[in-house]
């Protein structure tokens, strides 16, 4: 079945009076965008505002929003709150069990270690045993540490577990962020929102940290919609359409292979 998100007037979204984001009509089947949608835009544009709208976090002033999931479930967000006509969940399941989100800035507590922050989710969710959890979150760590290394991490179990006793500010930036991707993918989500989850990362280790994401998008109907300023993002083969928010209105584009304007598209 089609499954995606759908705004279904256009949608207008404000933070007081010095900003307004205008959303026109826009109908994305996750399939055919190929269950990858990067966000561009300057700052200042709007793209985290439209994050917020789409995650219902934000109610629009007009129009309304509303997911179809490949479970069949739905739900309608307006000016009033969630529409209980038109939806089959509530908040709660939403951000418990369909959405996953992982910020600009990292959300794992400094206080708790690696495995404990990956339990989190799973311990708010309430549908695990402790055994069960642990196995997830050795699996989750497994496969962050294992990619791009040829199959192969040195020290074995030994070095895994050394790694899940780490603390926030014991790891490197690309680990940072391959925790935090971990903490908002370890519950399933059908949907990933993800704000500049490589923003201050090297080339190399970008990849990487995407290369976790691609690893998840493999294992079931699952999407990613995340906010970017590196072109190469939009410019990927594997995306088909991208989203550029500038000067207050939202533009959808198909990735056709031309080359992006930085200027018009991130400074513009």
């Amino acid at each position: 079945m089609s499954w995606g998100f759908q705004i279904e007037r256009p949608a207008s979204v404000g933070w007081g009076s010095a900003f307004n984001l205008e959303v026109g009509g826009l109908e994305l089947d996750a399939n055919a965008v190929n269950r990858r949608l990067p966000v561009l835009g300057r700052s200042g544009s709007g793209k985290s505002t439209l994050m917020y709208l789409l995650t219902f976090m934000k109610r629009p002033r007009e129009g309304s929003v509303r997911w179809t999931f490949p479970d069949g479930h739905r739900a309608q967000w307006s000016r009033k709150g969630l529409s209980g006509r038109n939806s089959t969940l509530n908040l709660t399941d939403l951000r418990r069990r369909y959405f996953g989100f992982a910020y600009q800035r990292s959300t794992l507590s400094p206080y708790l270690t690696v495995a404990e922050n990956l339990m989190y989710p799973l311990r708010i969710r309430g549908e695990h045993s402790g055994e069960q959890m642990r196995e997830k979150v050795w699996e989750a760590v497994n496969k962050s540490l294992m990619y791009g290394q040829g199959g192969q991490t040195a020290g074995g179990d030994n070095t895994l577990k050394a790694f899940m006793k780490r603390f926030p500010n014991e790891l490197s930036g690309g680990q940072l962020q391959r925790v935090a991707l971990m903490q908002a993918m370890i519950h399933d989500p059908v949907v990933l929102f993800a704000d500049e989850p490589t923003g201050n990362l090297d080339a190399a280790t970008r990849r990487e940290v995407m290369g976790v994401v691609e690893q998840w998008l493999a294992e079931g109907e699952r999407m990613v919609i995340w906010v970017t300023h590196h072109l190469s993002d939009a410019q990927d083969p594997n995306v088909t359409h991208r989203v550029v928010v500038s000067h207050g209105r939202c533009h959808l584009q198909q990735n056709d292979g031309a080359q992006l304007n930085a200027r018009t598209v991130l400074d513009g």
